[in-house]
């Protein structure tokens, strides 16, 4: 009997004997996709950037996490302290608002 919650399927525990012999199990291993971050180089994360901090913002007015931006985890920290900074200083609401 399996103990409960585990239900990984067998295609992605073993692999198929095509992918083995074709050697296609070491190159989709070794593949991973190069993440582009939103935020240009020459871009900067500050609190008078409004623009570029309601693209970080839910429709809530939650703060995305960064599974869902893309961030850097150095970036989500700047981006969620420029946000937070704003939100005090009045140039972003709290809450979502209609504009």
């Amino acid at each position: 009997m399996k103990p409960r919650g585990t239900a990984i399927s067998s295609a992605l525990v073993r692999p198929t004997p095509a992918l083995l012999n074709k050697g296609n199990l070491t190159t989709m291993m070794n593949f991973s996709r190069r993440r582009i971050s939103p935020v240009q180089t020459e871009e900067t994360i500050d609190y008078k950037n409004i623009d570029l901090l309601r693209q970080f913002i839910s429709e809530e007015g939650k703060i995305l996490p960064r599974r869902m931006t893309g961030l850097t985890a150095k970036q989500q920290r700047a981006m969620m302290r420029s946000i937070k900074q704003a939100r005090i200083l009045g140039l972003l609401h709290f809450i979502h608002t209609e504009e």
